[in-house]
């Protein structure tokens, strides 16, 4: 940690909740960027994440989270640590989770909010493809209400009027 010395400096603002600045955004991408592959030269996280996918043929596991992603990760980070260091103040109040990475569900808890990105594969759905090998019954291609594509295992052969 000590050879990183933006991050140990741009850790002393999570004391207070001034909030998250896109300087100490940017040094975190960077740090996590080198935990998953050292000699990256990277500034962006996504750049990097699209790298190591698709030249490095790392596994969808072994790939850093997206920005919007790291930057939930961080609020909910940034919201227990403030709550960790002011532990000992009888009069602290603990700020709204809901503007640290947190929703309220319909019974009154907090989930976690991972990512207010859209999930690609409900907006693109030409990266769909199903494994039928004749005619479709069950597959992605039928749940997604789309015809099978050419590079489906089914060759694109399923047409609505086999359904």
């Amino acid at each position: 940690m000590l050879a990183f010395h933006s991050l140990t400096s741009g850790c002393d603002t999570f004391s207070t909740f001034c909030g998250i600045d896109d300087e100490c955004h940017a040094v975190l991408q960077r740090f996590v960027i080198l935990l998953y592959d050292r000699a990256s030269d990277f500034q962006n996280i996504n750049d990097c994440r699209r790298v190591l996918f698709t030249r490095k043929n790392r596994a969808i596991e072994n790939i850093p989270p997206t920005a919007d992603a790291l930057a939930q990760h961080i609020k909910r980070a940034t919201l227990q640590a403030s709550i960790w260091n002011n532990s000992l103040d009888s009069q602290y109040v603990i700020p709204s989770p809901t503007n640290w990475g947190w929703t309220v569900t319909s019974d009154g808890s907090y989930r976690s909010v991972w990512t207010i990105t859209p999930e690609v594969a409900k907006h693109c759905v030409q990266l769909t493809t199903c494994t039928c090998r004749k005619r479709c019954t069950s597959c992605k291609c039928i749940k997604m209400e789309i015809r099978c594509k050419k590079f489906s295992v089914c060759e694109g052969q399923c047409s609505d009027s086999d359904r």
